[in-house]
């Protein structure tokens, strides 16, 4: 995460999809406003970190939204 921009601001979340799988993620910004003391950006990375972070997972597709616990 450091190589691609986003260590600064990145957060390993354990969260829970809308059908109850539970995971862990890297968790890029936040729009709870109950979570603002977790130090979350409540903005997106910049499209070329987030993309550099894409390709070093080797992920495809977009991101996703998840509800954390």
């Amino acid at each position: 995460m450091a190589v691609t921009g986003v260590l600064s601001y990145a957060r390993v979340r354990r969260i829970e999809t809308p059908k109850g799988k539970y995971f862990w993620c890297i968790a890029l910004a936040c729009d709870d406003p109950f979570a603002a003391g977790e130090r979350l950006s409540t903005h997106a990375p910049s499209e070329a970190s987030y993309k550099a972070l894409k390709e070093a997972l080797g992920k495809d597709g977009p991101p996703h939204w998840y509800r954390a616990i």
